[in-house]
Order: C-alpha cells, then structure tokens, then sequence
C-alpha cells in the first residue's frame, strides 16, 4: 500500500480562514477581523453558506452592514429550515402510521443537536434512509404535498 502524507489543504495565506473558523465555530475572539479581512471573510461567508452561523453567534463583533445583510440570510434559513423540519416529522409519522420506518440522515436530524438554532445551518433538502419496500409510500407523500419527482443526474 503507498503512503500518503496530506500537510496542508489549502496554501499558507489561507491561515486567515482556520483563523476566521475558529473564530466564529469556537468564539476565540483573540482574533478579531480588521475592517479588511471581513471582506474577505464575507466571500468565504457567502460561499459556504455560513452567514445564519455567523450572524447568531458573531453579530455583536461585525460591521453593521453585515449584520443587516446576515440578518436576512439567517432568518430566511430559519424559516426553510422550519418548513423542512416540519416536512421530515410529518413524513415519519404518515410512514409510522402505516407501519413503514424512516430514518432521517444529515443535516435537518443534527439540526438541533449540533446547532441549537435553525437558523444558524443552511439546508437544502432532507436525507432519509428508507427500506426499499417503503419508497413509493414516501415518494407518494411528497408528491401529494407538490413535490415533483425527478432523476438525479449521478
């Protein structure tokens, strides 16, 4: 078997952004970000999605355009997150009424547990981990609701 060693993802410049992670995920606040570096921050912000994570944890240390502008990012999340929370316990109980499992994966079943506040994640979709009997039952439950079925390109 070859032997690999990965030492860094990213090149030395990028510290900036493990320093700006750290900052927001572990609440370090030995690093501030300077006027500067909250542009870039902003770009990596945007990018991964992390604008609700950082307004809720960081909006007393951020410029106050940002903070208007993350404030939006993460309510609009709160509410998609709300309505797919919604979504996978009302799709659990229609299959546990008819005798059908589901377990939910990922993002909307961590949800509270890792970040307390719905708002904070961005989520897209709703992962669930279904016996393949069950399938048409909970693709029928969607459908029902205005989902349209489509093939994934993969």
């Amino acid at each position: 078997m070859d032997k690999y060693t990965l030492d860094r993802l990213w090149p030395q410049e990028d510290d900036f952004y493990t320093r700006a992670l750290e900052f927001v995920l572990e609440r370090r606040l030995d690093f501030v970000p300077d006027a500067s570096e909250w542009e870039r921050l902003h770009r990596l912000i945007q990018a991964h999605q992390l604008a609700g994570l950082f307004y809720s944890r960081l909006k007393s240390n951020m410029p106050g355009s940002l903070v208007e502008e993350f404030s939006r990012n993460w309510k609009t999340q709160f509410l998609r997150n709300q309505v797919y929370q919604e979504l996978l316990e009302d799709l659990g109980h229609y299959l546990h009424e008819r005798g059908r499992n589901v377990i939910p994966l990922k993002g909307s079943s961590l949800q509270k547990r890792l970040y307390g506040q719905s708002g904070e994640r961005f989520q897209s979709d709703i992962d669930v981990l279904l016996p393949r009997g069950d399938f048409e039952a909970a693709v029928q439950f969607l459908m029902d609701r205005q989902f349209v079925r489509s093939l994934d390109d993969d």
